[in-house]
């Protein structure tokens, strides 16, 4: 590492970003860092002129030139100086062209760590040393080939000489490396990826430990080698560059769904607390306006319709808690005792099956499956609660289960009620969606998170109906057996 530190002028407009990079230049533990910064080309030519920098960063919109003149310029006015671009997410086939153009690397910003930034820079000064000394020194160099290897075999960029054949002539360590082979099985092979001269190209390297692939970037010069033509190429590792890469778009996209997923799930579940709560706001106002001209039993019908509501809230809230707790919370799972849960969900819905009076039909037995009681009894209390309200006029709620070839136990709910179509079995398990239709009006947020749960515990919900009326539904979800 130099003891001198690295001189970086920044050209750069937008207050912000220059901000946020001289930060991330001062945080960098790879080596102190010097950055000044301009907002023209025209004011860092000036600078340039008058001092010595070891590299340029370059934005490629600055008011005064845009896109790929910003590099031709640079070119023009200080060509012996490395740079590196910066682009924003829409202009990184522009930033691209630029490297081909004689930039050294480009960063996207707001997509680089503090880290990559500063190995950026420091690795585009020397790959700007190792191409300036070879163009200067490959002709004098041939003529003292220890001082050219000794060159190449110490630079950190992997080298290889090509002769016109495509064989391989040379590597040195780190292209040992790079390719996970000794020099002595690539020697005299052929290079079998494009060689183009004077760009930047990527190529995939096949990793047969892993069974993945090593991504590079490759330059290639054209030379002499013993005398005859030959070919250069310089290759750098950039495989956690388009690791890091990826999993940004994959952040970038989970955060995306997961945005729009909160906008429908405050919308679902402000839906389903509103009218509990004008509900409860409306009988209240009620008995405060008319308390003296009601009668008892009015009275009491009324405290019991806002109890009810209440306790219908208070499922909901209930409802929200677990599917709040269902992305991190780590939970024991354990063998499920159903006929007891089943026994403890319908004391849950006491209000709801005095209101409905609904007929339920049982096995004497279950099987025994692994899971997390509190969250499976949510998944029935959401099932059984809609087969009572949503059923027939005399509701039948008929319960079972059976066991699968592939050592999974189905759990289901049946109801008399009006069925449901093809077109609203599909949206029923959808995040947070609802079914509008006067029927069947209900059913989003509680599904939702019955769907969360179920998956959470490495099963599967679903439904299945024939659309008819008076055959109702058959809601069920699957569970792992206990051995």
């Amino acid at each position: 590492m130099n003891a001198d530190p690295i001189k970086v002028l920044l050209v750069e407009d937008d207050p912000g970003d220059v901000q946020l990079i001289q930060i991330a230049l001062a945080r960098g533990d790879i080596g102190r860092i010097e950055c000044r910064q301009v907002d023209s080309i025209s004011k860092a030519a000036q600078i340039l002129g008058q001092e010595a920098f070891d590299l340029l960063l370059l934005d490629l919109s600055l008011a005064d030139v845009w896109g790929l003149d910003t590099i031709i310029q640079v070119n023009s006015q200080v060509p012996n100086i490395p740079v590196v671009v910066l682009t924003g997410n829409d202009d990184e086939n522009i930033a691209l062209e630029a490297v081909k153009l004689g930039a050294q690397d480009y960063l996207v910003k707001g997509q680089v760590s503090d880290a990559m930034i500063v190995r950026t820079i420091r690795h585009a000064i020397e790959r700007h040393h190792l191409l300036k000394d070879l163009e200067k020194q490959i002709t004098a160099l041939l003529h003292s080939e220890v001082r050219f290897h000794k060159m190449i075999e110490h630079n950190a960029d992997a080298i290889i000489i090509i002769d016109q054949d495509n064989t391989i002539r040379f590597v040195n360590p780190a292209a040992e490396k790079l390719f996970k082979s000794p020099a002595e099985h690539l020697m005299e092979k052929q290079f079998t990826y494009p060689i183009i001269v004077g760009e930047d190209t990527e190529i995939s390297l096949p990793d047969a430990k892993t069974d993945s692939a090593v991504f590079a970037e490759m330059r290639v010069v054209e030379m002499l080698w013993e005398d005859e033509p030959a070919y250069l190429a310089s290759l750098r590792d950039i495989t956690q560059r388009k690791e890091a890469e990826k999993s940004l778009r994959e952040y970038t996209q989970a955060l995306q769904a997961r945005n729009e997923e909160l906008d429908a799930f405050a919308h679902s579940a402000a839906h389903d607390l509103r009218n509990p709560l004008t509900l409860i706001v409306g009988f209240a106002k009620m008995l405060e306006e008319d308390y003296h001209s009601l009668s008892a039993g009015e009275i009491q019908k009324t405290m019991r319709t806002i109890a009810l509501t209440g306790q219908k809230m208070s499922h909901i809230v209930d409802g929200l808690l677990v599917l709040a707790g269902l992305r991190n919370q780590n939970v024991e799972l354990e063998p499920l005792d159903m006929t007891s849960i089943i026994q403890d969900v319908r004391q849950q819905l006491r209000p709801l099956i005095e209101t409905y009076q609904p007929k339920f039909v049982m096995p004497s037995q279950w099987p025994v499956a692994i899971g997390y009681r509190p969250w499976i009894e949510q998944v029935w209390a959401n099932y059984l609660s809609n087969a009572i309200k949503y059923g027939g006029a005399s509701p039948t709620v008929e319960l079972g289960a059976n066991i699968q070839s592939n050592r999974l136990a189905c759990f289901w709910v049946s109801d008399n009620g009006p069925g449901l179509n093809p077109e609203e079995q599909t949206c029923l398990f959808k995040p947070f969606t609802r079914l509008e239709s006067s029927k069947n009006e209900g059913y989003g947020l509680g599904l939702s998170i019955v769907k969360r749960i179920i998956e959470r515990l490495g099963g599967e919900v679903g439904v299945k109906s024939p659309g008819v009326s008076g055959q109702g539904s058959q809601f069920f979800f699957t569970l792992s057996i206990h051995d």
